[in-house]
């Protein structure tokens, strides 16, 4: 379950903001589980990420990362969604938990232009969302399954 919030938290401060890395520190193994999971698909950069290697790549003009433990093993897959494509049962609990009157709003996962989370599939804990909700002297990083169940992952004090 540790390793399960360690990766979670992973997604959701990683996003898509990879830096490009040396890719001959990661893993063969890594390497050949990659061309395994996803044929026909080059990764645009690799990056090692804590105990993890993070491959980036894109799919069907998505932008997508693929997360493996130090000996190769497929962790997850993750990319980017709006908001508004979330399943309503998870719109509906992020709405009763954090309403407009608690001074909390959803943000943008990366700070840009539109309402975006991070869509997880997880080999051990299936679909998941991370979302940002902010108020003004906090961030939080929410985890929502597909159920509607809500698990703050982290919490950060913005900066003044």
């Amino acid at each position: 379950m540790k390793k399960n919030l360690i990766v979670s938290l992973l997604f959701a401060i990683s996003s898509f903001q990879l830096w490009a890395a040396d890719s001959t520190a990661v893993s063969y193994s890594a390497k050949l589980q990659f061309a395994k999971q996803f044929p026909g698909i080059i990764a645009s950069s690799w990056a090692p990420v804590k105990d993890y290697y993070v491959a980036s790549f894109s799919l069907n003009g998505e932008k997508r990362n693929a997360y493996f433990s130090s000996d190769g093993e497929f962790v997850a897959e993750s990319r980017e969604v709006y908001f508004s494509n979330l399943p309503i049962t998870i719109q509906t609990s992020l709405a009763n938990r954090f309403p407009q009157k608690s001074g909390f709003a959803f943000v943008d996962i990366d700070n840009e232009n539109g309402l975006r989370v991070i869509e997880v599939n997880d080999r051990e804990l299936g679909v998941y969302y991370v979302v940002k909700v902010k108020n003004q002297g906090t961030s939080l990083y929410v985890r929502a399954s597909s159920s509607g169940e809500l698990v703050i992952q982290r919490k950060v004090k913005n900066k003044v």
